[in-house]
């Protein structure tokens, strides 16, 4: 019931006729609230504090998610589980505006089903902007987002928007496989969870996309390849 009450609370937010400034400045004041309400119960604290976090993104409303993810880092009333901090810290260390850690390929690379030869970080990669997918085989929603992509890619391409794959994969044949019609760079070391680039990127779950500029800068964190496709056709319009 709680969370019923949440979704219509924030959905009345979202809808309510203002500015985006005047929507984001009333979901930060329920937020303050309902995170200093929900400090005497520490198991309600992170079971609704996820949940919130989960809709706001499912809404894309990535300003309310990076505002509630710092107050709930940053509180000190509650300890927050690891999982959840996890996913929170995401948005602390991969908010937009940020820079993003170079990442130094290893392991093996594949474009078209064939082997190629990467340069050695993703710095070198000479493009106005970069799309870095994580994703795997074995994950059902990559090979549904990547697919989406494949049709797409011309196009991004064409506006001067590169994109890297980088693979959780751990076994090697599955991994070409999955690979093999991807007209873009895939990159795969074999170490799942432990690949450096996962680590220093945050990354808690599959497919995770960003969306960097020439200086390594974040610009979105797309929550979908459709939302990416969205942003291309409109802030690229213009190299048509």
């Amino acid at each position: 019931m709680l969370k019923d009450a949440i979704e219509s609370h924030f959905w009345l937010l979202e809808n309510m006729g203002q500015s985006l400034d005047t929507i984001f400045n009333e979901m930060s004041i329920s937020i303050d609230y309902m995170v200093a309400n929900l400090s005497k119960n520490e198991k309600k604290f992170n079971e609704i504090n996820k949940y919130l976090f989960d809709l706001l993104e499912q809404r894309s409303l990535s300003r309310a998610s990076a505002y509630l993810a710092i107050k709930v880092l940053t509180q000190n009333s509650c300890t927050v589980n690891d999982d959840l901090a996890k996913q929170l810290e995401l948005y602390r260390a991969m908010k937009i505006g940020n820079m993003a850690s170079d990442i130094v390929f290893s392991g093996d690379a594949f474009k078209n089903g064939s082997v190629v030869k990467m340069p050695s970080r993703l710095s070198e990669i000479q493009s106005i902007y970069k799309v870095v997918i994580f994703g795997a085989s074995w994950c059902s929603k990559c090979t549904e987002e990547l697919s989406q992509l494949l049709p797409l890619y011309k196009k991004w391409k064409s506006k001067g928007v590169e994109v890297v794959f980088i693979s959780l994969d751990t076994d090697e044949t599955l991994f070409k496989d999955f690979s093999s019609v991807f007209p873009f760079v895939s990159v795969c070391d074999y170490k799942k969870w432990d690949t450096q680039a996962v680590k220093d990127y945050y990354v808690f779950a599959s497919p995770t996309l960003f969306l960097l500029d020439k200086n390594q800068k974040i610009v979105l964190r797309p929550n979908s390849v459709m939302q990416m496709d969205a942003w291309v056709d409109f802030y690229l319009k213009e190299s048509e």
